[in-house]
């Protein structure tokens, strides 16, 4: 079945859209070159004030606060900090692990595991040490680290073969991200030049004119809430409105979909196979997506951790519920096997984000024993960039009709 896919580009005045067959890669494009004048009743919502350089995911404000815990050695950020410090160290002549001929292709988890981690972990390590590189060049101001971080950022941007099928969108939108935090960090620098920057801008759109095709963009389980994190991070350092309207309309939009009036990720909880021994992993895995996406959105403008639904959901009622099962494993509903066998349910490290936000005495207790926190899916510093941090809560948006 071929699908099409339109949308206003309010970059370039004109409405695009896609032909994409689901089983093949390529992409018929195409141009229908109208004005949004020309056209009644299409309107999308704008939301925040996004714009390049303000801060993707952490902002200039944040940075100046990591800068004050690191020399106060303010706890628990300054023991996380020397660990990142540490990787960085180990990691400044290391080279990037591309994958040959500029082609991301990744199996399915399921249907070739070894097969699907030695296609991402590349990706995975790169993105995550460039983002550690390139944060210790913030607070160090040791122009070493940004060397290596550049190397590795600039090095990713010849990977333009992307395919969608199987883990390869997946896996992408959740790794990718850290590497747009990095190149973030490096704006200013002298290991960043203006023609990097104009390559990396010109690879994120790139980058989103597939992302708009792949199924991270459409489905409405975790692999959506990871397009929105892909989505949010290329609007933010771009400064494109359209896609961050776009991407904070579908955070919203997720909201009653995923989650039940108790908060209960339908469609997580029962994973795999319907037995449950998944369930928390996979509810971590798409709140941890949401909160990610709506910290980048906090820093463009935008707080949706308080949304509500018109139905009241909202995702602090998820949080709650899930760090009681975490706490609490025998308290999860959706199993009833042996708890040893619950897969990866200490997955916490989002937790650090809402640590400033929400008192919630479960996850307290379950950070208390996981610091530093470790989530390696495009935010693996958190304890140091988040931890104890109170925030200023905004209004949120209104509830979606």
């Amino acid at each position: 079945m071929v699908r099409c896919v339109l949308w206003w580009s309010s970059q370039d005045g004109e409405f695009m859209f896609f032909l994409h067959h689901p089983l093949k890669t390529s992409l018929i494009a195409g141009w229908l070159l109208f004005t949004m004048a020309s056209v009644s009743g299409i309107a999308q919502a704008s939301y925040g004030a996004v714009a390049a350089g303000q801060g993707v995911f952490l902002s200039a404000d944040r940075i100046r606060q990591l800068q004050t815990r690191v020399a106060s050695h303010t706890e628990p950020n300054y023991s996380a900090y020397l660990e990142m410090k540490s990787l960085a160290d180990a990691s400044l002549e290391r080279e990037p692990h591309t994958p040959v001929d500029g082609h991301w292709q990744v199996p399915g988890f399921y249907q070739d595991t070894v097969g699907h981690r030695a296609a991402k972990n590349g990706l995975r390590d790169d993105a995550n040490i460039a983002y550690a590189l390139a944060l210790t060049y913030r607070m160090t101001g040791d122009p070493a680290y940004a060397v290596a971080a550049a190397r590795l950022v600039r090095a990713w941007t010849m990977v333009t073969q992307l395919e969608a099928g199987d883990d390869s969108s997946l896996s992408f939108s959740y790794h990718f991200p850290a590497m747009i935090f990095a190149a973030d960090l490096l704006r200013g620098s002298d290991a960043w030049s203006a023609e990097d920057e104009i390559q990396f801008q010109h690879y994120l759109n790139l980058v989103k004119t597939q992302l708009r095709t792949w199924p991270v963009w459409h489905r409405d389980n975790n692999w959506g809430n990871w397009g929105l994190v892909l989505g949010f991070a290329i609007a933010a350092y771009n400064g494109d409105q359209q896609l961050f309207d776009e991407a904070t309309h579908r955070w919203m939009e997720l909201i009653p979909i995923q989650m039940d009036d108790r908060g209960h990720l339908v469609k997580e909880v029962r994973r795999n196979q319907g037995r449950g021994e998944h369930g928390i992993w996979y509810s971590h895995f798409t709140i941890g997506a949401s909160v990610i996406a709506a910290e980048i959105a906090r820093i463009n403008g935008v707080d949706l951790f308080d949304y509500t639904s018109k139905d009241g959901r909202k995702l602090q009622t998820a949080f709650d519920t899930l760090a009681g099962w975490v706490r609490n494993p025998a308290s999860f509903p959706y199993y009833t096997g042996d708890l040893s066998q619950l897969h990866a349910i200490n997955y916490v490290g989002y937790y650090e984000i809402l640590s400033g936000r929400w008192s919630n005495p479960d996850a307290a207790a379950s950070l208390a024993t996981e610091r530093p926190t470790h989530m390696e899916h495009c935010a693996p510093y958190l304890s140091f960039t988040h931890a104890e941090i109170p925030v200023e809560a905004q209004a949120p948006p209104d509830p979606l009709p």
